[in-house]
């Protein structure tokens, strides 16, 4: 008799725990937009970014005494692009494009690194990352890239308050 009135119990909390736990991860997931640091490890000291990517003009960005500085003037930081947009970075030697928006700020301890963050929303993360880690620029295992874009989007929605 023991043994039911237990089963009662938990019995009772999940049929108020599933419904509060959908809600929440409904209400979670609604809001689908990410920050994500970008060439950071690369760090570089000066970039040029254009947007729209392949149109726009070009903005040089550096970092000099502890200042951004974004065509000769110096600025607390500065934002590029938008949600649907795309922006193209050249860093060094290298160039790349990213969706959504751009954000770069001095960091470090004494403003001694730039901060880039991407702003874009969950289906353009989703794709990107899937794109980059797969392996498969020809599509020959399209249910290997749902598997792998199903666990991204699981990552990306459960880790996105995991650092500030």
């Amino acid at each position: 008799m023991r043994l039911k009135i237990t089963a009662d119990k938990y019995q009772n909390l999940l049929v108020w725990l599933i419904p509060a736990w959908s809600w929440a991860f409904q209400a979670f997931a609604q809001d689908p937009y990410l920050s994500v640091r970008i060439l950071e490890k690369p760090n570089p000291h000066s970039i040029f970014i254009q947007y729209p990517a392949g149109q726009g003009p070009w903005d040089e960005v550096k970092l000099s005494r502890g200042f951004l500085w974004v065509n000769g003037k110096a600025q607390p930081s500065g934002v590029w692009g938008r949600n649907g947009g795309l922006c193209l970075i050249k860093a060094d030697q290298m160039s790349r494009v990213y969706p959504g928006q751009v954000a770069v700020t001095p960091d470090g301890p004494s403003g001694t690194e730039l901060l880039i963050l991407n702003h874009l929303g969950l289906d353009d993360y989703v794709a990107c990352v899937t794109a980059a880690e797969s392996g498969d620029p020809k599509g020959l295992w399209p249910e290997y890239d749902k598997a792998l874009a199903a666990l991204v989007r699981l990552y990306a929605l459960t880790h996105r308050l995991r650092h500030e």
